[in-house]
């Protein structure tokens, strides 16, 4: 059974794919012979205007000669023709007087003579539309494919019309004719939808109609498109369904259809049903018994491996699959199996190391981040004459910003710091200049002497790493209110004048740890009681949300410069939600430092 439900499945398959197949190809067959049909008929078509025209031209028809061509001279010709080119007949038709169209010629024992052809078709219908191959009721043959050659006077007065007809009747059976394709049936269509002409019993004058999906009227016979060239389509008459092909008919507005039965294709698919039961059942009576003794033999490694599944899930690492002498593709599966339970042993001990690891490490960064956050000031600068607020956050565990603030008397050293980069290393050297420019101003007055000396043993360490810190260096007197600074290649703070416009502080400078410093730009600002200072890292400024986008220098003035709240707190709290808003759920992208004064 293992062997013969796929090879059935696949079977079932199969056939489908044939039969897909042999409808492609009957359709192919039924499209070919619906185009040779076709041709056929244009080719009838230009044998018959060929033929009319020229006997036209044999000057026989021509006037004055038109009325005194006795019918012994016109009929054994146009007979010869009818016989020929299968046609029902040639007959030449008089304008009488009344403008009525009579038979006075006729071929087929005189089939036509003497009928009055104004019902069918008028002289008025063959000089205005210009018609001169159409398909119209016959007085005898039901319906019949006409050609007309209109015969004028010198005056251009039509005289009277020479015409060939083919019954569609006559006309069906000829093209049965050519090469019958299985059961064929052949069926002319009028623009009405009507069955004109049909070798289908029943089919003739019945109503046909084209649709996506076939409606509820039983007075009509619904035509349905199927996958494949647009010319191809299906119906069902009288309880049994058709394919058809559908063709225009050739100079007129009618249609062909070229229909077969849709159990044609299957008649393939049951020959290769047949044979394929006899193959399943030579398989099933031959070959069961002795692939029931062997999967049971052979069911015994798998059920060891199965077992030994069961363990390693339980937990029991050790278990370990032995090899079959029947086990052929089991033992390969059960020795990978054995060196996946060994691969995941060793993986666990290395997830467990790196995990250890890993929790060292963090623990490490948490002990830096204490001292660091013990080592920075208080978030509150205690100086008689000031209003401050400071907020630090760092990126990660530790930053490479900083900030300080070192009071000597009077005077009072602000300094915020970027260093390049985050983390360990941007922490290292941050703190390292820090420690320099403590020592500096403890021992020296002049900013730019701090500034030189500071950079000069910044250098000696950083050497060729290329490791730099930003800074911006204040020193704030608060007897006579004037603050001098300097600028190494940091952002430019603001001040918020009491009228609510903005300056900024603007100098030049490298930073620490670049080059040497030949020349160092000391600036100066005498600051008026209410007015305030906004000191900055980039963190700020530069704050990016999920989208990638910047927060922007101008966002920030624009904030300040709006801001109603006047008080460094309740503005350092204003910029941070705007920044919080801003970022959204956006992992922070750099260490962030604040610093909000105000002179009192």
């Amino acid at each position: 059974m293992l062997v013969v439900v796929p090879l059935l499945i696949y079977s079932l398959y199969m056939a489908r794919q044939i039969y897909k197949e042999k409808v492609a190809e009957v359709m192919k067959g039924l499209t070919l012979f619906t185009e040779d049909q076709v041709h056929y008929i244009q080719q009838l078509e230009i044998n018959y205007s060929n033929f009319l025209e020229a006997f036209y031209n044999f000057d026989l028809l021509i006037e004055p000669h038109y009325q005194t061509v006795p019918d012994e001279l016109i009929a054994p010709i146009l007979e010869k023709m009818a016989t020929e080119g299968n046609a029902t007949a040639f007959f030449y038709l008089n304008v009488e007087a009344n403008g009525d169209l009579v038979c006075h010629n006729s071929t087929t024992l005189k089939l036509y003579k003497g009928i009055n052809f104004t019902p069918y078709f008028s002289l008025d219908f063959l000089e205005k539309s210009g018609e001169n191959i159409f398909i119209a009721k016959d007085p005898i043959f039901f319906y019949s494919l006409y050609l007309t050659f209109l015969i004028k006077d010198k005056a251009g007065k039509t005289v009277g019309v020479l015409a060939a007809s083919v019954a569609l009747e006559q006309l069906l059976d000829t093209l049965l004719t050519l090469r019958t394709a299985y059961e064929t049936n052949i069926s002319i269509l009028s623009q009405k939808g009507e069955v004109i002409a049909s070798t289908l019993p029943g089919f003739l004058n019945k109503d046909v109609a084209f649709v996506a999906e076939p409606e509820e009227d039983s007075s009509k016979v619904y035509i349905e498109k199927i996958e494949g060239p647009e010319n191809q389509y299906r119906f069902s008459f009288e309880g049994k369904e058709r394919f058809v092909v559908v063709a225009p008919f050739p100079q007129t507005d009618a249609i062909l259809l070229v229909s077969i039965p849709m159990d044609v294709p299957l008649q393939e698919m049951y020959r290769y049903m047949a044979a394929l039961g006899a193959l399943l059942l030579f398989i099933m009576l031959l070959g069961g018994s002795g692939s029931f003794l062997l999967t049971v033999r052979m069911a015994k490694p798998l059920r060891q491996l199965q077992g030994v599944m069961q363990k390693v899930g339980e937990g029991t690492l050790t278990a370990r699959f032995n090899r079959d002498s029947l086990g052929f593709e089991i033992n390969h599966l059960g020795e990978n199996f054995n060196d996946m339970v060994t691969s995941l042993v060793s993986y666990i001990e290395a997830v467990k190391k790196e995990k250890a690891e890993k929790e060292a490490y963090a623990k490490e960064l948490q002990i830096g981040h204490e001292i660091q956050k013990s080592i920075l000031p208080s978030e509150a600068i205690e100086f008689k004459g000031l209003l401050t607020k400071i907020f630090f956050q760092s990126a990660k565990e530790v930053a490479g910003d900083f900030y300080d603030w070192l009071v000597r008397g009077e005077e009072i050293f602000i300094t915020v710091a970027d260093g390049v980069g985050k983390g360990i290393q941007g922490c290292l050297y941050s703190f390292d200049l820090r420690s320099i420019l403590r020592t500096a101003m403890s021992e020296e007055g002049d900013l730019g002497k701090i500034v030189k000396k500071s950079n000069e043993l910044f250098c000696h360490d950083t050497k060729e790493t290329g490791n730099f810190v930003t800074a911006f260096i204040v020193l704030y007197n608060r007897t006579d209110h004037k603050m001098k600074f300097a600028n190494c290649g940091h952002n430019q703070p603001l001040v918020k004048r009491t009228d609510g416009t903005l300056d900024r502080l603007v100098g030049k400078g490298i930073a620490f740890g670049v080059d040497e410093m030949a020349q160092i730009e000391i600036g100066e600002r005498v600051f008026q009681s209410g007015e305030i200072l906004v000191l900055y890292t980039d963190g700020i400024n530069e704050a990016k949300n999920e989208a990638g986008a910047l927060y922007t220098q101008e966002r920030l003035e624009s904030l300040i410069q709006a801001s109603s709240n006047n008080t460094p707190e309740t503005l350092t709290n204003e910029v941070l939600e705007d920044i919080r808003k801003f970022v959204g759920k956006a992992e922070p992208y750099d260490d962030m430092t604040l610093i909000i004064l105000k002179v009192e």
